[in-house]
């Protein structure tokens, strides 16, 4: 768990709200993190998601993640995004490659995504 806070004293009270919060500043700055409600449609991407795809926050508001990813792979060949997105709603979890597009029309691979529907929203993490 993070113990130092910024400014570098320990003398500084750390309770665990603290430190939750610096676990997910810190992965808000390392990770890319998404937000799909149930139906597919983006709700929430932090910063690093947006300049992977070069989008604007504005731009890719509530766009649908079949317009966004066109392959979702988990080691067992190329699935359905209905039969991934099926098992998400039960609350089973994903974590393959899937191929975004980006806004320059380009490929963008993003490799081991972990996504997982916690109150009607899927919620996915992946690294850089």
């Amino acid at each position: 768990m993070l113990d130092s806070h910024p400014g570098g004293s320990s003398a500084a009270p750390q309770g665990a709200a603290w430190q939750v919060s610096n676990y997910l500043a810190s992965m808000d700055r390392a990770l890319l993190l998404f937000d799909f409600d149930a139906a597919g449609a983006l709700i929430n991407a932090n910063d690093n998601f947006l300049a992977a795809l070069g989008y604007a926050r504005a731009d890719i508001a509530g766009l649908r993640h079949d317009l966004l990813c066109d392959s979702m792979d988990e080691g067992k060949g190329i699935a359905s995004a209905e039969h991934i997105w099926a098992r998400l709603r039960r609350g089973e979890v994903f974590s393959g490659t899937c191929r975004y597009r980006k806004q320059s029309g380009a490929s963008l691979w993003i490799g081991r995504p972990t996504c997982r529907c916690a109150t009607k929203a899927a919620k996915c993490a992946a690294s850089r």
